[in-house]
This record gives C-alpha cells, structure tokens and sequence, in this order.
C-alpha cells in the first residue's frame, strides 16, 4: 500500500510538471505567433507611397515647404533665387522684421486653438474636451468634472490653469479645498462623493482681458493628468437683417456698380435690370470727369472726385448698402432671361460661403450678360 501510494505521488508530480510544460509551451507558440516581425513586409515601395501624396509634384501635406529649380523639360523658363539679389546683411535684417511682423500677426488673428490634446487612455478622470467658453473677465462654471475612484484612500486633485483663476461656486472647508481664487486649485478628501460634489461646483475666471485667447487647464489626481482648453472670447453679436413681410428679392439683395462716363452702359445696364428686377436698388458710385444725373426709380447715385478710381468707388457703393446681401456688377454687363439672383441667394443661405458668381457670356456686342447661376 506505501508503495503504490507513493507511485501514485510520483504520476501525480510527473502530470503536474507535464502541464506545466504543456502550459509555456502552448503560451510562447501563441506569443510568437502574435509578435510583430522587426521589419513589415513592403506592399508599395517608398517612391510611390510618397507620390499619393503629391500634386503635379507638391506636397499634399500642410506646412511642406518647396524649391524652385532649374527644370531642363521647362524650355524657355529660368528659375532665379530673389535671396541672391542681396547681401546677407540686408537678408538677416529682413528675416528679423518678418518673424516680428509673424509674431505679431499670430497673436492677433491667427488661431489659438492649434495644440493639439491628446485623450489619456485608461484614465479615472471625466472632463470637457470641448466647449468651455468664457467672456473676458468673466466667470464660468466647469462642466464634466467627475472621479470614478474607491474611498479607500486620500484622493488628492489639482487644477492648474494659466489665465484664469479657479474657485468654487459653494463654501468648503479650507482643510478640502485650498488656494481659491488662484491659478492652482487643490482638493483634498477621502470621500469620493464629496469630491465630486466640490468638482460638479467648480468655477473659472478669466483674469486677464484678452479676447480670442486659449487658455489649457490642467486635471491631475494622482499620476493621472489630463488637460482640457477654456476659450477666452467675447461673444458675437448677431447682425439681423429684416427681408420684410413679402420676402422680396428687393429687400434682400441691392445691385452694387461703379462707373466712369460710360453712361450709355449704364443705363442700357438698368434697363435690363428692370424688365426682370422693377424695384430692386441699385446703387451707382460715380467718378466722371462731367458726371450726369441718373433720374430712375430706385437707383442711388453717389459722385466722387474725377478718376478716384474702382477701388475707391467699390467701397463707396458697398458702404450704402442696408441689405443683408448685394450683388456686384460692371457697369457693361447686361441681365437676361437665366439671370437669377435668386438661385444665388439661395447658395448662399443654405451655405456658409461668403461670396458666389454668375456665369458670364461675352455678346456680340461686346456687353457681358450676367446669365444662370
């Protein structure tokens, strides 16, 4: 009986160690299996990757800069360096004022909201990756703030920010929240409730007037951190314009034009514009040497000194415009049957573009006819 029970022990270990070996063994078939070779087979050589990505041989990619060179196929085209045509003195000058000139450019109009914010996988923090806004100088509650942690230990929160101060929108004690009213909040308890309850309440104030700023506010618990944006900026004020009861193309569109002693074009240009548009406004910006009086219904004429100029004259006609839109036009263009401003109206409020074109016709009478959009 010993003996059989101590061969039963011995089969018993001999099992045991076998599927032990059977284990590591089947396990490090699998993990080979999955390991990722050193080196991905080629399915598409470097060259034509690249070339997905190029556009009559410039680079799709933003930000990429280009050379210009000497093309041999190109007959009768030379390429020559601008930078070689000074010394280097007066191009280290130049750089110099235009990285001043750049600098200045981007805080004032280009986007602060380029960095890029990456989501922390596996992360026990809730926060708002988008949407937080605030008027300068003004205050914000945070929304999203939340843990999802045990209470079996101290849970220590940190809020850091750059151009704004943080607080609470209700009292706590100073032993839980401490540095109100600073850039760097903290948070101490061991009850989560209480300290979701404190980040449901937490509030941002922008301390420094800037308008279209960015400001990145810092969550940290623990070895946790995240960041989230706080878009300092006034609020836009609407501009609305009233298209009137009858919802006139009238009362929404006026036709814009500048002209200079063609005043056979232009009137030939009204008349056309009042066999298909009677009451629409036009307004005329007028730079003739001996200007004449355009007597016509609903027509705005506006005189300015001899030969100022399109420019000048553009912005004389758009400066009176009371209309949400208005339609440009030379002073030879004509209107015609598939000239429709209101398909143009239509582009334009179901879109967010800010300028649409007609097709234009050269006639045989050399006047453009502004036809269908």
């Amino acid at each position: 009986m010993p003996r059989s029970r101590s061969d039963l022990l011995k089969l018993l270990v001999k099992f045991v160690l076998l599927g032990f070996v059977c284990y590591f063994m089947t396990a490090w078939f699998f993990l080979r299996k999955r390991e990722i070779p050193a080196f991905l087979p080629a399915f598409h050589s470097t060259k034509s990757i690249k070339n997905l990505f190029l556009y009559d041989g410039i680079s799709l990619f933003q930000n990429k800069s280009c050379s210009c060179q000497n093309m041999k196929d190109m007959k009768g085209m030379q390429v020559y360096q601008l930078q070689d045509n000074f010394s280097p003195d007066e191009i280290k000058f130049v750089q110099e004022r235009r990285m001043m000139e750049l600098s200045h450019f981007q805080s004032r109009y280009v986007s602060k909201y380029q960095n890029i914010l990456l989501a922390v996988p596996d992360c026990p923090l809730s926060y708002p990756i988008h949407g937080v806004k605030v008027m300068p100088l003004h205050t914000v509650l945070i929304p999203g703030l939340k843990i999802f942690r045990p209470d079996d230990e101290i849970h220590e929160v940190t809020l850091r920010a750059s151009l704004g101060a943080l607080n609470t929108y209700e009292a706590f004690s100073p032993e839980v929240v401490q540095r109100r009213g600073e850039k760097e909040l903290k948070i101490s308890t061991m009850n989560v409730a209480t300290l979701n309850y404190i980040l449901k309440h937490i509030t941002y104030t922008s301390s420094i007037y800037q308008n279209q700023a960015l400001d990145v506010v810092t969550l940290k618990l623990g070895s946790h951190e995240v960041q989230f944006p706080v878009v300092i900026q006034q609020p836009s004020i609407a501009k609305l314009y009233d298209p009137g009861a009858d919802k006139k193309i009238s009362s929404v569109v006026t036709i814009c034009t500048k002209t200079f002693l063609r005043y056979h074009k232009l009137r030939i240009l009204i008349k056309s514009i009042r066999q298909y548009y009677p009451s629409i406004t036009i307004i005329v910006a007028d730079d003739s040497e001996t200007p004449e009086n355009v007597q016509e219904p609903n027509v705005e004429q506006y005189f300015m000194p001899f030969g100022k100029g399109w420019f000048a004259g553009r912005n004389l006609a758009v400066s009176q415009v009371t209309t949400k839109y208005f339609l440009w036009i030379d002073d030879d263009f004509l209107f015609n049957e598939k000239t429709k401003i209101e398909k143009m109206v239509d582009v334009l409020e179901k879109t967010n573009l800010d300028v649409v074109s007609n097709y234009l016709k050269i006639s045989p009478l050399c006047d453009r006819i502004l036809s269908k959009a």
